[in-house]
C-alpha cells in the first residue's frame, strides 16, 4: 500500500483546523501522515492540533511568521513518503479523496499528479462554487 503524507501550513486557523485535521484522519485511506506547520499562530490553532492523539499527525512550530509556500517546502523535506497532498489549513476533504486519487495514480502512471473537483463556500455571500 503505498503511503501519502499531507502538508498544511496552518495560520491562525483555530476557528477551521479542527475539522480540516478530522477530515484527513476520517479517510477511508489510511496509510498516511499528517505534517503539519503552524506559522506562528495567535489564537487557539496549536491547543486545537494538541488536542488529537494520533501517532500520523507531526506537528512543527515556527516563531516567526514566514511565506506559507517557504513551509510547505520545508515540510515537503520532512516528508519521504510515495505521494504527497497539499492541504490549505481551512479545507475540508470527502472521505474517499485519497482513496480515488491513489487508486488513479497507480492505475494510470503517465500521470504524476492529480487534481480533485473542488466546491467552495463564501462565507460573506452564503453561497457555494464548483470548481
Amino acid at each position: 500500500m503505498k503511503k501519502v503524507s499531507i502538508l498544511i501550513c496552518a495560520y491562525n486557523s483555530g476557528k477551521y483546523i479542527f475539522n480540516t485535521i478530522s477530515s484527513v484522519l476520517n479517510q477511508t485511506y489510511s496509510n498516511l501522515e499528517l505534517l503539519i506547520l503552524d506559522n506562528n499562530s495567535k489564537d487557539e490553532t496549536i491547543k486545537n492540533i494538541e488536542s488529537f492523539n494520533d501517532e500520523r499527525i507531526k506537528l512543527f512550530k515556527s516563531n516567526k511568521n514566514y511565506w506559507p509556500y517557504w513551509w510547505l517546502n520545508y515540510l515537503l523535506e520532512k516528508s519521504c513518503w510515495d505521494y504527497v497532498a497539499i492541504l490549505d489549513h481551512d479545507d475540508l476533504w470527502a472521505n474517499n479523496k485519497l482513496e480515488l486519487q491513489v487508486d488513479f495514480l497507480e492505475k494510470n502512471n503517465e500521470f504524476i499528479w492529480c487534481w480533485t473537483k473542488t466546491v467552495m463556500y463564501y462565507e460573506s455571500d452564503s453561497k457555494y462554487f464548483e470548481y
